[in-house]
């Protein structure tokens, strides 16, 4: 025999979906997709993500990965780079000198 059930479990359950779905489109809003999400140019790369330029003598390291699909550009920057983008990046541990911009 089965238990006849409230619909609790399957209220929250919608509840909690509709709430991550509004969050990732809130998210998605924060990028203008009407301007390029990464810049390079001959003085160094900008992107929506950062506050500022990040001079081409400030980047230690550049990797190209590839995951699912999707690919990333790591920019690794020096550990005497302008404090506003050293402060940006702390932001984000583990890697605190690294930032990650999406590309196609």
């Amino acid at each position: 025999m089965s238990r006849p059930t409230s619909g609790f479990g399957e209220g929250l359950f919608a509840i909690v979906f509709l709430a991550l779905i509004v969050y990732v489109l809130v998210k998605a809003r924060k990028v203008d997709f009407t301007k390029p999400i990464m810049e390079i140019g001959p003085d160094g790369i900008s992107s929506q993500k950062l506050s500022k330029l990040i001079p081409w003598s400030m980047i230690e390291r550049v990797d190209i990965a590839d995951a699912w699909h999707a690919e990333f550009i790591y920019l690794t920057v020096r550990k005497d780079a302008y404090p506003e983008i050293l402060e940006h990046l702390r932001k984000r541990p583990p890697l605190e000198r690294t930032v990650a911009i999406p590309h196609r």
